[in-house]
């Protein structure tokens, strides 16, 4: 019973880990799908942009080319070709013109000629025969199909009358469906100007918003660098003015020294000091250069700086602060200079070359 449960419990788990994977395996299916999907709708949606801009406004309209005049006949061309060739209708079927009349007299001769070509050889081969009469086969051709289409035409006076209407019908057709078209596409030109108008509006916001984005953009960077230009000077200044105050503490240190040393020569060891210095100095004239041997003035004056050096460094960082730092006047000058800077920022206009927006009412009021 252990084995069984335990084989069970190792089953279960293999079910459920695979379970997981094959949900996890349509999650990913389903996500690839929905994302091709969603590439596909682009993908039209692009295309649909595209072809509506790259519309023809007019078909192409050939020079020379006219439904008169065409370079290629259409077969409903021939009917009107066969008409014209055949002439106005005849007033009278008693009324013969000059080649009617004179058919049977050109058939005569024409056949004349084609039998006394047949009748040249005396070998009558065929061949030759052919040869000889070719010419006159084909006169003979020529002016039978010409005065057959005319005798035609006068015995039934319309004999291709339904091909001649459904012609008719389709040059009425097509000249309306031509008026049509015309009266449409000049109906659409309003429309067409206003798509214009509006595509021509939204490149213009478009641009007009890149501008603006681009003009923000050098906003944020120029105000970020004036930001840091303040800080780097009230940095500076504030160096600059701690340095000052540090050399004025030195420099009353050394003045109180030398006070204190001028109050030890008039004192009463004015006469040993005196001749001491005195002694020294005999001592560097006869070596040639001065090195303060056995100098009384040179110590005491060391004493006494080395004396402030000691309380300096037994200083708190709050009494150096006290010592060292700022006065009103001195943060007071900082903050003057550091509102100036920011006026001359605030106040500075953008630096515009366009005319048309440097001589707008509102640019002149905002540089006035």
């Amino acid at each position: 019973m252990l084995m069984l449960s335990r084989l069970r419990s190792n089953l279960l788990i293999r079910t459920a880990s695979s379970h997981n994977f094959v949900e996890k395996a349509y999650a990913l299916i389903d996500d690839a799908k929905f994302q091709g999907a969603k590439a596909e709708e682009v993908n039209k949606a692009w295309l649909k942009k595209e072809n509506d801009l790259r519309l023809p406004k007019e078909l192409y309209k050939h020079p020379y080319c006219t439904e008169d005049h065409p370079i290629t006949l259409h077969p409903r061309h021939t009917f009107r070709i066969v008409m014209e060739l055949l002439g106005p209708e005849q007033v009278s079927p008693h009324f013969q013109s000059v080649l009617e009349y004179s058919k049977w007299y050109n058939y005569f001769f024409i056949g004349l000629i084609f039998t006394v070509a047949m009748r040249s050889h005396h070998n009558h081969a065929w061949g030759y025969v052919v040869l000889n009469m070719h010419y006159g086969f084909e006169m003979w051709v020529y002016c039978f199909f010409y005065y057959f289409m005319q005798s035609t035409a006068m015995v039934f006076p319309a004999p291709w009358k339904q091909l001649w209407k459904s012609y008719n019908l389709d040059s009425i057709l097509e000249s309306v469906f031509e008026n049509e078209e015309n009266l449409a596409l000049e109906t659409r030109k309003p429309s067409l100007a206003q798509v214009d108008y509006l595509r021509v509006h939204k490149e213009y916001l478009g641009t007009k918003a890149k501008l603006m984005e681009i003009h923000l953009e050098n906003s944020r960077v120029l105000l970020k660098k004036h930001t840091y230009e303040r800080a780097l000077n009230i940095l500076k200044a504030t160096d600059r003015f701690e340095k000052d105050n540090m050399s004025r503490v030195l420099r009353d240190a050394l003045d109180k020294a030398v006070q204190k040393l001028g109050q030890d020569i008039s004192g009463s060891e004015a006469k040993d000091i005196k001749k001491l210095a005195f002694q020294s100095a005999l001592i560097g004239i006869r070596k040639g250069k001065m090195t303060y041997e056995n100098d009384p003035l040179l110590p005491r004056l060391l004493n006494y700086i080395e004396d402030f050096k000691t309380k300096a460094e037994k200083m708190t960082e709050k009494e150096q602060a006290e010592l060292l730092g700022l006065s009103k006047e001195q943060k007071a000058v900082i903050a003057l200079s550091d509102k100036k800077a920011e006026e001359s920022f605030t106040h500075t206009l953008p630096a515009i070359k366009h005319p048309r927006i440097l001589n707008s009412k509102k640019f002149k009021s905002l540089s006035a």
